[in-house]
């Protein structure tokens, strides 16, 4: 008999958004070709929110033109052959223009959840877009401007995007601390958990 032990190691350098997206495609059929038909159809969903978010920016003929370059621009189209996190990127990226336009357009505590939601997500998918929180959240929901509300009501909005955003990370930043003897926020190269059970093959 010969005493073998497996392991199993487990990583925190990928934020796991992507990752479990690309879940959906092997239920169906587990091969690369359908995760990169998956990603195009991913791909083609930044495309038209990108001509989402051009429109709400300044009108029909910019979100045409918007989405056109974006069609044609190789920055966009080939993440999604490579499998890459980025496909799922830059489409959360419109979504969050194009949320955050309408939000302008007429605030709703609806609209600040739902924006902050989309920014935990992104988040989760790339986690350098934290920085979205500061850059764009505080900004657009306390900063004051036209047909804004009173001080009061726009922290309301902020505070109910930073909760939205806050529980659609934080299982994952939970999970991670629970893995680790060190503490993992979103993603780290330099922390590993080994798992062994042993087994015996005859």
């Amino acid at each position: 008999r010969v005493l073998f032990r497996s392991q199993s190691i487990a990583y925190a350098n990928h934020v796991p958004a992507w990752p479990m997206l690309l879940t959906i495609p092997n239920v169906i059929r587990s091969s690369f070709l359908s995760s990169q038909v998956f990603a195009g159809l991913v791909g083609t969903t930044c495309i038209l929110t990108i001509g989402g978010a051009g429109r709400a920016m300044a009108g029909r003929r910019v979100g045409v033109v918007a989405a056109f370059i974006a069609a044609l621009y190789p920055g966009f189209w080939i993440f999604g052959r490579e499998l890459m996190s980025e496909t799922l990127t830059t489409t959360l990226v419109a979504v969050v223009i194009l949320l955050s336009y309408r939000f302008r357009d007429e605030e709703k505590m609806s609209r600040a959840f739902a924006l902050g939601a989309v920014s935990g997500v992104l988040v989760l998918s790339h986690p350098d877009q934290m920085l979205l929180l500061f850059t764009l959240l505080l900004p657009l929901m306390v900063w004051p401007h036209e047909g804004s509300g009173d001080l009061w009501r726009r922290v309301r909005y902020l505070a109910a995007a930073s909760v939205a955003m806050l529980t659609v990370i934080t299982p994952w930043v939970v999970y991670n601390n629970l893995r680790f003897s060190e503490p993992v926020v979103l993603r780290s190269e330099e922390h590993t958990s080994e798992l062994q059970s042993p087994y015996v093959i005859s």
